[in-house]
């Protein structure tokens, strides 16, 4: 019983806000939810669903441009400015992989149409490229961001840019 008091007491405001998620907190939702999504695309793949495959294609491709998008008007300019030379290196090279990513994009959604083990080898190999960018994202890019700016730099470069995180998602 006093445990659960103590758990109540230190419980926030009833109504409070929780603190808003950081820029880095928001790029690895959107990372875990690109995963889910080639999860469920494998899903219905073994289960022979096609209708279900065809909207998970689309799905992946939606949340992979907009996610594209988010990071290159807000986290790389970040990195291009706060990091230095060894940003700059890794702006260019996510940006290329970006490039690579989008046509892996443009050939899944051809092959919707088509279907079958041509769609489900292009997924594979997508999720080859798309699981080692997010690999070097998360175990090289973010955790150097974070450790280079303070949460008020973040709230700055929100500010700045005058959007937070998942505006930047829809479009310019």
């Amino acid at each position: 019983m006093a445990q659960a008091a103590a758990t109540v007491a230190a419980s926030p405001p009833v109504g409070a806000l929780p603190p808003p998620p950081t820029l880095i907190d928001c790029i690895l939702r959107d990372h875990s939810n690109t995963l889910t999504l080639f999860s469920y695309f494998f899903k219905a793949t073994s289960l022979g669903d096609a209708a279900v495959q065809d909207m998970t294609a689309s799905a992946l491709a939606l949340d992979l441009r907009l996610h594209s998008h988010a990071e290159t008007v807000v986290l790389y300019p970040i990195l291009q400015s706060r990091l230095g030379p060894s940003g700059a290196q890794w702006a260019t090279r996510a940006l290329a992989e970006h490039s690579m990513i989008e046509q892996s994009i443009a050939d899944v959604l051809a092959l919707r149409s088509v279907g079958g083990q041509a769609l489900e080898n292009r997924m594979k190999q997508m999720q080859t490229e798309i699981i080692a960018h997010l690999a070097e994202e998360e175990s090289q890019i973010l955790p150097t961001v974070a450790a280079a700016l303070s949460q008020v730099c973040w709230a700055c470069a929100a500010a700045q840019r005058g959007k937070p995180w998942h505006a930047w998602q829809g479009g310019p």
